[in-house]
């Protein structure tokens, strides 16, 4: 508390924050690396926390995610129904952004992310786990230059950032991204080398509908020669008060995790809360 009065009288301090959580029911077709390619209906609870502090020039925030969801799967009428997790995962994003006054500004990022539970993929009628908390996790840094303006509410507010990463993927038993085939050995630990541009935005269409979206193009150039892609577009429809309705779109790949493009295209209701 005395770090930050000093602070305050040495450089002007703005704090904020965003938290959003919610139930949704979702019908969604997708094809995973964790999960495989299916379609289902699932349940889901979520939740993200958004904190932003500025100090002077530096503007620090967080981004972070928890998602848990179980989805119903009706395979026909000669075999069983069964419920499986979904979308269960653990997200986190720290920034810092330097804004000095020129046209780019300077940022550090680091970020973690893990399956919370377990993962299942469906062999025949026998499940095959592919993941669990922090078998494999995924760590990063990045540093670069960042750009971007807009107000949400006028017109899309965006972001634009591109820089250099360091990644590591650590894992015990499921080794599927971290693995070289190529060689006899069974290996548990693997870090990349890459350049990175990411993309953000945010427009409020209306006080009842919202558009946002996230794209990421990384190539990977140690220990190997790569690129990957993702793109997410999500639609929010405010029907009444908590009630929601949600449209999503998301593809990515990934040669690490399939040869095949991935997707996952979603509509659900849910209820949302804000503060």
């Amino acid at each position: 508390m005395r770090l930050l009065a000093l602070l305050s009288l040495a450089m002007p301090i703005a704090a904020a924050q965003e938290q959003r959580m919610g139930l949704e029911l979702l019908q969604q077709a997708l094809r995973d690396w964790k999960e495989g390619e299916r379609h289902s209906l699932t349940a889901r609870a979520w939740s993200e926390l958004l904190p932003a502090i500025t100090l002077g020039r530096w503007r620090l925030a967080a981004t972070v995610r928890l998602s848990y969801g179980l989805q119903y799967l009706d395979l026909g009428d000669t075999l069983p129904s069964l419920v499986l997790p979904s979308e269960n995962e653990v997200t986190t994003e720290f920034r810092a952004v330097l804004r000095w006054g020129w046209l780019l500004d300077p940022y550090i990022a680091v970020g973690c992310s893990t399956v919370l539970g377990e993962s299942f993929r469906l062999q025949g009628l026998r499940r095959i786990r592919t993941a669990r908390w922090w078998d494999p996790v995924t760590s990063s840094q990045s540093f670069g230059f960042a750009y971007g303006g807009g107000d949400a509410r006028r017109m899309p507010q965006w972001e634009l950032r591109l820089g250099a990463e360091l990644r590591q993927v650590r894992a015990r038993e499921h080794t599927q991204l971290t693995d070289n085939l190529r060689t006899p050995q069974r290996e548990t630990y693997r870090a990349e080398s890459s350049i990175q541009c990411k993309g953000r935005w945010l427009w409020h269409l209306d006080s009842l509908r919202q558009w946002q979206g996230e794209a990421e193009l990384r190539a990977t150039f140690a220990p190997e020669w790569r690129w990957s892609a993702t793109l997410e577009q999500r639609f929010r429809q405010q029907l009444w008060r908590f009630l929601e309705l949600n449209l999503q779109c998301t593809l990515a790949y990934d040669r690490m995790q399939s040869r095949k493009l991935q997707y996952r295209q979603r509509l659900g209701i849910g209820m949302v809360h804000r503060w």
